[in-house]
């Protein structure tokens, strides 16, 4: 629990906050207090507007937290980072992620296609651009289209299914120095991993040139102004 809101109409809700038999490890947690005119739903709506700003503040607080972590975990070549749409999917399949994180405005898409000759199906992650490109629907040998039987937001599919992958979720926008960073510098996903993941071979600060700029990379998921200077 980051926080709490207490509210509620009349004067009870400060007696309660302010009361000695109310648990101390939570009133030490209380942010604010606020009064509402109705009760029920219509009572919890209101005070989640009041509370709007407060609330945005205090994930604020945690996104820039988990950020300054991963970035820490980085300049002390833990291996126990993965980044970068591919990579990250793979950690997640392989159940080795503790905690994911996710830019809330990432583009891609998940789809399951099928093969209608072979019975085939398959899972592709795709940009925006990559989704014109006809070249991963179509299967050549058998001279054939895929269908697509499920397409969805990677951000919402992730958002509904991580819990089965056993790990957090952390939803991080760009709207701090940190957040730019990641979503710019590490393709907008990446996570932290319970283990080290054999597989990632690729260091993003192994081909780094003299002046700490990396060279330009084939790989569209990573800003080429990624300097490493800008995570020690």
């Amino acid at each position: 629990v980051q926080g709490l809101i207490v509210a509620g109409s009349a004067e009870f809700k400060t007696v309660l906050v302010e009361a000695e038999r109310f648990d101390q490890r939570l009133a030490a947690k209380v942010l604010m207090v606020c009064d509402v005119s109705y009760g029920g739903e219509n009572g919890l709506n209101q005070a989640i507007e009041q509370s709007q700003e407060l609330l945005s503040n205090v994930k604020f607080i945690q996104e820039k937290k988990v950020i300054k972590k991963y970035f820490d975990e980085i300049a002390q070549d833990t291996g126990k980072i993965c980044f970068g749409i591919d990579d990250t999917m793979q950690c997640l399949d392989s159940g080795a992620v503790d905690m994911l994180m996710v830019w809330e405005n990432l583009e891609h898409w998940r789809l399951e296609t099928r093969n209608p000759v072979t019975g085939e199906e398959d899972v592709l992650v795709l940009s925006p651009a990559q989704l014109k490109d006809p070249k991963h629907f179509r299967d050549e040998e058998n001279q054939c289209d895929k269908e697509i039987t499920d397409k969805i937001e990677l951000v919402e599919w992730l958002s509904t299914n991580y819990t089965k992958f056993g790990c957090k979720l952390e939803i991080v926008s760009n709207k701090s120095q940190e957040g730019s960073q990641f979503c710019k510098g590490f393709g907008g996903m990446g996570g932290f991993l319970r283990y080290k993941m054999d597989f990632l071979e690729v260091d993003p600060f192994a081909e780094m040139k003299e002046d700490g700029s990396p060279v330009p990379s084939s790989d569209s998921d990573f800003d080429d102004d990624l300097d490493i200077d800008d995570f020690m």
